[in-house]
């Protein structure tokens, strides 16, 4: 089965998360979702993981071309990663 990741924005910048998720779904990943982040003053994209290491989180960023990778505990919803869209990616 594809990867299951969540798209959020980051950066505030309007359809920015869509861009991403679209970038990502033309790849072979499987899209839950895409929102807004808690915050938009993610200046860097993050690549939230939920095991060390995630040969998941290095794809994404290999894709995505930039990203920090951060591991998280998982959250109590249905995907394997989250993309925080910084205002790095914004402007790709």
């Amino acid at each position: 089965p594809d990867p299951v990741v969540e798209v959020l924005n980051g950066c505030g910048e309007a359809g920015a998360a869509a861009k991403v998720a679209e970038k990502l779904t033309d790849r072979g990943f499987k899209v839950a979702r895409t929102g807004n982040a808690a915050s938009f003053d993610y200046s860097q994209s993050t690549i939230c993981a939920y095991e060390s290491p995630s040969a998941l989180a290095e794809e994404i960023r290999a894709v995505l071309q930039c990203g920090t990778i951060v591991c998280v505990s998982r959250p109590a919803h249905d995907v394997e990663a989250t993309v925080i869209v910084g205002r790095d990616l914004s402007k790709a």
